[in-house]
């Protein structure tokens, strides 16, 4: 066997190797994510102010990415003039963060809050002001 040949092999091994690593992690936090979904739902309602929402949801959006939903009563806690919405999404990355949170009253938009790189787990310490957002 030649010395070529060998790097050869062993570029697959290491290749083989990494991509069964890194499925087998992405795997794990699309688990976690799907699974601390009731803690996320939580801190989302938490913050707009509806102690029980309904028909909460969860699903793939794209890949690595999820949508969360859920209906209630939401005020928005940066803009208190803003029109109160019975319907709340966001998507989370795999990795946690939130985009942006959109409120509809049926299907329109009524207002939209961005919080980029914002960890889920950092929503109950999100600053909330009277200022827009």
């Amino acid at each position: 066997m030649t010395i070529p040949r060998l790097l050869l092999y062993l570029v697959f091994i290491l290749q083989v190797s990494f991509t069964i690593t890194g499925c087998s992690q992405d795997s794990q936090e699309k688990v976690n994510i799907k699974s601390e979904a009731g803690d996320i739902f939580f801190e989302a309602s938490q913050i707009f102010g509806e102690s029980k929402p309904t028909n909460s949801g969860v699903e793939v959006a794209e890949k690595d990415t999820y949508l969360f939903t859920m209906e209630g009563d939401f005020t928005n806690p940066w803009d208190r003039t803003a029109p109160k919405a019975d319907k709340i999404s966001f998507r989370i990355t795999q990795d946690g963060l939130i985009d942006k949170f959109r409120a509809y009253q049926g299907a329109k938009e009524v207002w939209a809050v961005n919080l980029p790189h914002i960890h889920w787990r950092k929503l109950g310490g999100v600053h909330v002001s009277n200022g827009n957002q």
